[in-house]
């Protein structure tokens, strides 16, 4: 697709195949269906490549060397039953089986796990995607350039033999016609199936050129667009590099211990539970658990830290990670798709299948753009013709048709939200709805959940007020809990375990169960029956106990808000913990103010209030416990890390869980913002200023076409720059 209304007509032409959900995204490429007759999708890709557009499928070969025909056509049948997979062609010269498929609806893991099913040895061949697109539109301009040349030197320079028009009009049609056939296509399908496009402008224009015997500026016309479109093509690519190395740098194969060998496989016939072997200077091809080893890592294409860490026996390990020095061996969870970086990966495309207010308003726009631009050509040759003058009226009309540039305008908002979500990425930032760009701009306050977030998270009891003779009950009620302070305190008595009946988790409160007999609760002071604030532990008929607990402010925080008051910011802390500890943590990092004692349902109403005081609110926390909260703020920052990534809520996803990115993710959304506002400013003058001009016959058809080339790629580089 070369712009915006490439988009539209994709999507008009799938929807005209009756399918009614359609998602496509210009700046990716990408097509999202929601389709339940898969046959219809044969359909509407024919059609598609009668408009000159083409499809990108996975490809991989596999061959069976001791199958036979017979075998080699099971095994395809069997294949292309399964969901995903597009058609298996059989060469029974080389046992081959190439295998067609939709890399977002199977992958090729799922395939190979098929063919080992067969019981049959293979072998891996090729894999990767094949894109059927034939000449590029680069090589279409380096095709186009010489008989361009020709056509000049013959018309002004009057070089024979190119000083004949009828060698001139030859050479500008084939110009016109072969090396611009994708275009002329496109555009000529756009008035047939009445969905205009900026190629259906060209086309006429250049076809025009050629009927009234304009040789020469159909055929600059033609390459300079063909230029000006692969190098924004090329340029445009740089805006999807940090996405797509996402997983190019995931290596293709492993190294696996089995019985005691070491055997180097695919890595599609990698399983879970496998044993992986990865050396240093390697790069780890799965997710998994190091069950021997040690080794400095690099996670820098996970997270984009840049320092190593130190990784050993134990530790979980993910895809993409290189390892500096050492030696792993490393237990399988997760191959492909089911790792870290293909979820992280998925998430960040999707993402991007959503449009926010001001390109969804852009859209509109260029949706009628095309017909307006026909019109004023009509008027403008009108114009001229009713003057006397044809032949200026013809080449205005041209220039007119050609210099307008929806793609400008198409392009002017996703291609700055690609290149904001793919750096993101590369700064381990996950950008989940775009939408969230246009909302930054105006956030006044950013409050923060305490545990976890601001502080280590990892409370730790550092002594007790009371009778002894509760700690066994309490330490066996702890021992049943997953929550922090559970957890502290469990740690710190580390007593015998008793047997614990009827466990309660009140979420916001504490816990509670029977003991041996003896009602137990550990909690806050109102929840166990104290009129007191901190953490207590109380057993029916014996007493309470008081802990004393500390948990350390990262120091990423003092940072993080130091940052965010310079910004102008004002910052809170909204925290479910007493008011004694949420104070100290407010007093260190100097906040504007806190809330304490709010249980996660109340934590709404608090930004709610904040909302009403200083305008719009960035709720920081964690994205699992605090998703109510998350999703009401207007702008919910969720702190995480790869095991729960998917489980994530909020608009935006810090990755390794560091809250010394939120300052970043702020202005990383300002920028993007801005971007976009700059490139619809530029789009809107660019056409407002040369329409005009070149209806009135200042701008000749082939500056048209240089001009329209350079406010696209205008646009392109302005989104670079950030």
């Amino acid at each position: 697709m070369t712009c915006n209304s490439c988009a539209r007509t994709v999507e008009n032409v799938l929807k005209s195949k009756g399918f009614g959900e359609v998602s496509v995204d210009f700046a990716s490429g990408r097509a999202v269906i929601l389709v339940d007759n898969p046959e219809k999708l044969q359909e509407a890709g024919k059609e598609l490549r009668d408009f000159g557009y083409v499809i990108s499928y996975g490809e991989i070969t596999v061959k069976l060397p001791d199958a036979d025909y017979d075998a080699l056509k099971k095994v395809a049948a069997e294949l292309e039953n399964l969901d995903g997979v597009i058609k298996v062609d059989v060469e029974t010269v080389g046992n081959r089986l190439f295998v067609f498929y939709s890399p977002l609806q199977v992958s090729e893991e799922s395939i190979l796990r098929m063919v080992k099913k067969s019981g049959y040895t293979y072998e891996i061949e090729g894999e990767g995607i094949k894109r059927e697109r034939g000449l590029t539109l680069f090589q279409r301009f380096l095709i186009s350039l010489p008989p361009t040349l020709l056509v000049l030197l013959g018309h002004h320079l009057g070089i024979k033999p190119f000083d004949n028009t009828v060698l001139q009009g030859i050479l500008a049609t084939f110009v016109v016609l072969f090396a611009g056939y994708p275009i002329i296509k496109s555009g000529i399908m756009g008035f047939l199936k009445l969905s205009l496009n900026m190629n259906s402008l060209i086309a006429l224009g250049t076809i025009s050129a050629l009927i009234s015997l304009n040789f020469e500026p159909a055929a600059v016309i033609i390459t300079l667009i063909l230029f000006g479109k692969s190098l924004e093509e090329r340029i445009r690519g740089l805006a999807y590099r940090e996405l797509g190395s996402l997983v190019e740098g995931i290596p293709k194969f492993a190294n696996v211990k089995k019985n005691g060998s070491i055997s180097r496989v695919y890595v599609g016939e990698v399983e879970e539970g496998d044993i992986v072997i990865v050396r240093s200077g390697e790069r780890v091809p799965v997710d998994g658990v190091v069950i021997d080893g040690r080794a400095e890592v690099s996670l820098a294409v996970l997270t984009g830290e840049t320092r190593p860490v130190s990784i050993s026996k134990g530790d979980k390990i993910y895809a993409g990670a290189v390892l500096i020095n050492g030696f792993l061996e490393v237990k399988v969870e997760g191959v492909g798709s089911d790792t870290f970086i293909g979820r992280l990966k998925e998430l960040a495309l999707k993402s991007q299948e959503e449009k926010n207010r001001v390109q969804r308003l852009a859209d509109k726009i260029s949706a009628y753009f095309t017909v307006a631009v026909l019109t004023i050509a009509l008027i403008t040759f009108l114009g001229w013709a009713l003057s006397g003058n044809i032949n200026k009226g013809i080449l205005s009309a041209i220039s007119v048709m050609v210099v307008a540039c929806p793609c400008a305008l198409g392009i002017a908002t996703p291609v700055a939200i690609a290149v904001a979500f793919s750096r993101s990425i590369k700064r381990g930032i996950l950008i989940k709805h775009p939408e969230v760009l246009e909302r930054a701009k105006n956030i006044n306050v950013v409050a923060f959940d305490k545990t976890g977030t601001l502080t280590e998270g990892k409370p730790k009891v550092v002594g007790f007020e009371g009778d002894e003779r509760t700690l066994p009950y309490i330490s066996s009620l702890a021992s049943k809990s997953s929550h922090p302070y559970s957890r502290a305190i469990y740690e710190f008595l580390n007593g015998e375990s008793l047997k614990v009946e009827e466990f309660r988790d009140v979420p916001g409160s504490g816990i509670e169960g029977i003991v041996e007999g003896k009602r137990v609760k550990v909690g806050k002071g109102d929840f166990v029956g104290v009129k007191d604030e901190g953490l207590f532990g109380c057993v029916e008929g014996m007493g309470c106990v008081k802990f004393l607990v500390d948990d350390r402010v990262k120091e990423a925080a003092l940072k993080c808000v130091e940052d965010l008051r310079n910004m102008g910011l004002k910052v809170f802390i909204i925290s479910g913990d007493n008011e004694e500890n949420t104070r100290k943590v407010a007093e260190t990092l100097d906040v504007d103010g806190y809330f304490s004692n709010i249980l996660p349902d109340e934590k709404v109403k608090m930004v709610e209030l904040l909302r009403e005081k200083f305008g719009k609110v960035a709720f920081v926390g964690d994205g699992i416990n605090d998703a109510p909260v998350l999703a009401s703020s207007d702008m919910g920052i969720a702190v995480g890390n790869a095991t729960d990534l998917a489980a994530l809520s909020g608009d935006i996803i810090i990755i390794r869980g560091d809250i010394d990115r939120v300052p970043e993710v702020i202005r990383i959304s300002r920028k993007a913002y801005r971007r976009i506002l700059q490139n619809l400013f530029w789009a809107f003058f660019y056409n407002s200023l040369l329409i005009p001009l070149a209806s009135f016959g200042f701008v000749p058809p082939e500056l048209s076409a240089m001009a329209m080339s350079l406010s696209s790629i205008t646009v392109v580089f302005n989104s670079l720059r950030q």
